[in-house]
């Protein structure tokens, strides 16, 4: 069985040891790590035909389980129904309450399950209360179902709730569930009895995320409103975290392909219970009981659904009736739910530091060369790994150069395996941070109902230590499940789609500007400040200043500004006869040209753009390496003077320049200088890849069934199976390193917006252009002293942050197209000590309220670096 990548192990290889299964239920499989829990078992076989028997017969009368339409109540209602036996039976405990319940919930389908469905869907509990009461008035004198006594006194109960429910219908209203399954067999069903297999229709994770991204486009297109919460046909099939090739997922689409098993409603406290097998070498998801089942019971399974919006779970309202009913079928997993560690150390720009570090060149043997990691060979593999990254991967079921990691680049496996480090430090340390939080809640109700003049008291629900670690393991399980994907979703991009290109070599997605012996040997980096070609930061400076110096001495102040800075620039970058190094053609205008090609992307044919793609990258390769390369050539040219200023103060000169020009309401000079200031304090650059494999990428049309556009709300049963649009996927460039930048929420097709949106100042510092309105009179926004304080603010006490909006009139990038930042210096030193990966974050000792470690803070930004800005006067000062 090949599971989601080529060369995958079977998951039944006939060399391997046989598994043992012992008196308690254990398995013993040499061949496999303890962790794999999946119970080894067979199918049932029918004693007469000797055939196999995947689940128990359907159909009309002499069958195991009959189809029907089935009806329930929310939970208002089902305690209101307790409510009322309790008063008409005051010697009742709550057991003899819910035991009756339960009992008309069955006589409810009954009831109304052979009726239309018109009219069933507008009848209150009465005419199931009134049945049931009369058959328990006859079971009063033969004492076969219940106790006589218990029987009549549950007779006078249920006459009493349905005078109340003929009296106020919409206080004990019937809800129609859909189709559901009940019990035909008289003798019920036995507990740990198959009941029936899943079937459907496979995907993998990153089709089936592509599958309901073109739903919502379709339903968009229609002008579709989410009414309600969707319908729910598909499973998971894990493979488990102790399989040989590791944990890995499927998605199974029950909605067109399936039996009965998709028709099986959601209870709180269900009678049948899902369980993984493996059987013939397959892994199967397996229906059992999980108690004995009486005729007439519905079949119910809990679907153990989330979601991280909240107007689901308010319109996804549970129809069960039962004691333990939660009211939603749905639970809500929000970004902040539980997430005290994520926020602490493995925010945005700490998952930035992550990747930009993976992708960091590593020094070889020899000590004289470095090459980045970006072989998918499992020794090659494993040296990028530290052991604990090691085991922190075998935890979750990710092993090097097996399953999902199977040839693997070495920067992927090595950010995959810093992720898996934060989810081993997150189950060490969420349980303490939910506990404390548990404790502020319960102590901030008890002193509300301390408050209050009731005589009744509120008690707490008992939750400690240990049911923190529970939630932290659901937690835990959520992580697993979303890296999965998230891992599915970055082999199919960096394999070009259906090509299937082998990834073994893919290079980074962010490539490294690396500094050798000094700053001023690094002249890709200088072009990008002081080059000739328009998007250096000189040229868009200069060019959003112009307006502001047309006339008179600011023209000519201006001029020299620029004769001065074209003499700098010439200092840092070298010169030839005069002129910038970089001014010949071919030197520069790279990025110009790659942001021109990107627009035309789209309007070729898949082989010229493949052509057209290859051709850009080839041509960006040499121009990143034109610039580093003709230093050699340049020495032995007599008209080339070589570079005699470092990068860093060519930029101080430029900030110290800016800062002591006369300042106007819209050419703030001070806004534009604080910007140099950050960008001669950065340390550490990037820039995207050139590579091919992080270009854009188009698929073939997705096919939309018109019952999977009306599935939101109004059901798939309103609708056909025929296909309705096809809606072709554009994945934008990049989307694999956006993908991995929010491994932990995958719901998203485009993740790139929340993080190009959220990175503003802390990873990319924006344009100084912003710092010049494009008028004189047109005053710059934002600007003030007010701003300038919420700024300052948040650079000393939040560089983890995006630069909030009010904090300056920032934009969202530079036209350099660089990736890098005083904080993102930060945060990569932090990483690769183990801020969020070993540490945790250090968070607050419950104890002392201290820090643990006091010699380990939080990451901050030099405070040579924020001085300066602090001690500069603003403009309104």
């Amino acid at each position: 069985m090949e599971w989601l990548e080529p060369g995958g192990s079977s998951v039944l290889d006939k060399h391997r040891a046989i598994p043992t299964i012992g008196e308690n239920g254990d398995i013993a499989d040499p061949a496999k790590p303890p962790g794999w829990w999946p119970v080894v078992a067979r199918w049932p076989v029918c004693p007469v035909t000797e055939k196999q028997l995947r689940q128990k017969t359907i159909g009309p009368a002499g069958k195991q389980v009959a189809e029907q339409e089935t009806y329930g109540v929310d939970y208002v209602t089902a305690r209101d129904v307790v409510g009322t036996f309790r008063r008409v039976c005051p010697d009742w405990k709550d057991d003899s309450a819910w035991r009756l319940a339960d009992a008309l919930m069955m006589q409810v389908n009954a009831s109304y399950g052979a009726l239309p469905i018109d009219s069933a869907c507008t009848f209150s509990l009465a005419l199931a209360a009134e049945d049931l009461a009369q058959t328990l008035e006859r079971d009063g004198i033969v004492g076969s179902l219940y106790d006589a006594h218990f029987s009549r006194a549950a007779a006078k109960a249920l006459w009493a709730l349905a005078h109340d429910a003929r009296s106020a219908p919409e206080m004990f209203a019937v809800h129609r569930k859909g189709f559901g399954v009940t019990c035909s067999d008289p003798g019920g069903i036995k507990k740990g009895d198959l009941v029936v297999d899943f079937l459907g229709e496979m995907y993998p994770p990153w089709a089936w995320m592509a599958k309901q991204d073109a739903i919502k486009t379709a339903q968009k297109a229609k002008g579709q409103r989410e009414s309600g919460p969707p319908e729910f046909y598909n499973m998971q099939l894990e493979r488990p975290s102790g399989d040989a090739e590791g944990f890995a997922l499927l998605f199974v689409d029950a909605m067109h392909h399936n039996n009965y098993s998709s028709r099986l409603s959601h209870s709180c406290d269900p009678n049948v219970e899902v369980s993984l097998r493996a059987i013939d070498g397959k892994y199967c998801i397996n229906f059992y009981a999980k108690k004995h089942i009486k005729p007439g019971e519905e079949l119910c399974y809990n679907y153990h659904s989330c979601t991280d919006n909240m107007k689901e779970v308010e319109a996804a309202f549970c129809l069960c009736g039962a004691r333990l009913c939660r009211a939603s079928y749905l639970a809500f997993v929000g970004e902040q739910s539980n997430s005290h560690v994520l926020t602490r150390c493995h925010r945005l720009v700490e998952r930035h530091a992550a990747l930009f570090a993976a992708g960091l060149p590593v020094s070889s043997s020899s000590g004289d060369k470095k090459e980045t990691p970006s072989s998918g060979d499992k020794t090659e593999a494993n040296s990028v790994l530290s052991s604990n990254a090691i085991s922190a991967l075998a935890e979750i079921g990710l092993y090097p150069n097996k399953g999902l990691l199977r040839n693997a680049p070495g920067w992927l496996v090595k950010y995959v395996g810093s992720v898996a480090l934060f989810m081993a430090v997150e189950l060490k340390r969420l349980p303490k941070d939910i506990l404390r939080e548990h404790k502020a809640a319960t102590a901030k109700e008890l002193a509300k109902h301390e408050n209050a003049l009731s005589a009744k008291k509120w008690a707490p629900p008992p939750f400690g230590l240990g049911d923190a670690e529970i939630e932290a393991l659901s937690v835990r399980e959520n992580r697993t499940q979303s890296i999965a994907i998230c891992l599915s979703k970055v082999r199919y991009l960096l394999g070009r789609g259906g090509a299937k290109k082998n990834i073994a070599h893919t290079p980074a997605p962010f490539r490294y500007l690396e500094t050798e012996t000094s700053e001023s040997d690094n002249t890709e980096v200088a072009l990008k400040f002081f080059g000739p070609h328009q998007k250096s930061l000189v040229k868009v400076l200069v060019q959003a200043m112009a307006p502001h110096a047309r006339h008179g001495d600011a023209r000519s102040r201006h001029l020299s500004f620029c004769d001065e800075m074209d003499d700098i620039a010439r200092q840092v970058c070298g010169s030839r006869n005069g002129v910038v190094v970089g001014g010949e053609e071919g030197d520069a205008g790279g990025d110009c040209e790659r942001e021109d090609d990107e627009k035309e992307d789209d309007g070729d044919d898949e082989e010229d753009a493949e052509t057209k793609i290859t051709e850009r990258a080839e041509r960006a390769n040499t121009t990143g390496k034109t610039a580093n390369q003709n230093r050699g050539s340049d020495a032995d040219d007599a008209a080339f003077v070589p570079p005699s200023m470092s990068i860093k103060a060519g930029l101080l000169w430029l900030r110290d320049k800016l800062s002591s020009m006369d300042v106007t309401p819209g050419a703030r000079h001070d806004i534009a200088a604080d910007l140099v200031h950050l960008h001669a304090h950065t340390q550490k650059r990037w820039v995207v890849s050139d590579d091919q494999t992080h270009r854009s990428l188009k698929t073939e049309p997705i096919a939309v069934r018109e019952n999977e556009v009306n599935s939101f709300g109004i059901g798939a049963e309103g609708a056909s199976a025929k296909i309705v649009k096809k809606i072709p996927q554009v994945y934008k460039p990049h989307a694999a390193a956006m993908s991995l930048l929010t491994w932990y929420k995958q719901d998203a097709f485009d993740s790139g917006q929340f993080v190009n949106s959220n990175r503003k100042g802390c990873v990319t510092l924006p344009d100084v252009n912003c710092a010049y309105s494009p008028r004189p009179e047109v005053v710059v926004a934002r600007s003030g002293r007010k701003e300038r304080e919420v700024w300052l603010d948040c650079l000393r006490k939040a560089p983890d942050m995006a630069w909030p909006m009010a904090s300056g009139p920032w934009g969202v990038s530079n036209h350099q197209k660089l990736l890098g930042s005083p904080a993102l210096d930060v945060f990569v030193d932090a990483h690769q000590r183990g801020w969020g990966t070993t540490r945790g974050g250090d968070p607050v000792e419950e104890s002392d309220g201290h820090r643990k470690n006091d010699n380990k803070a939080p990451p901050k930004i030099a405070e040579d670096v924020l001085e300066w800005l602090e001690n500069r006067k603003g403009y309104d000062e």
